[in-house]
């Protein structure tokens, strides 16, 4: 799926070729503290970054502020910034999903746009069916 950028992205950040670059996670939520405390104690420089929108200003700064950083990539583990990854990733000159191929896995009624038979669907038992049974059940168009 990591395909070519719909969008140019900007020159690589310098930090993104430094084994000492740092990471940052955008909107950490309370759950993630131990997690990104974990990434902390194993010597990874780990910055929470929250971005409040996608003007071309607010991802400036964002962006500003990961090169000032030295921030060579941004992750996270909430849904719903994945957008938010893309675009600032983007912009540190990270190999990123094209925006289109992001909207498509995002967007169940998208995707099932694209399936031969749009909405379907039969049952699985994982417990009682062979993976063979289960393959058997999906159209040879599918």
């Amino acid at each position: 799926m990591g395909g070519k950028s719909s969008t140019p992205a900007k020159a690589a950040s310098p930090a993104a070729s430094s084994s000492s670059a740092a990471a940052g996670f955008l909107s950490p939520q309370a759950y993630m503290k131990g997690a990104i405390e974990d990434m902390k104690k194993n010597h990874f420089d780990v910055h929470a970054l929250d971005v409040k929108g996608h003007t071309d200003e607010e991802l400036d700064r964002v962006e500003k502020y990961c090169r000032d950083n030295n921030i060579a990539m941004v992750a996270g583990y909430a849904q719903k910034d994945a957008f938010h990854h893309i675009l600032v990733n983007e912009r540190l000159g990270n190999p990123v999903p094209s925006r289109l191929a992001f909207l498509y896995c995002m967007n169940k009624y998208n995707m099932r746009q694209l399936e031969a038979h749009p909405f379907w669907f039969d049952s699985v038992d994982p417990l009682n069916e062979t993976d063979e049974e289960i393959i058997a059940k999906i159209p040879k168009d599918e």
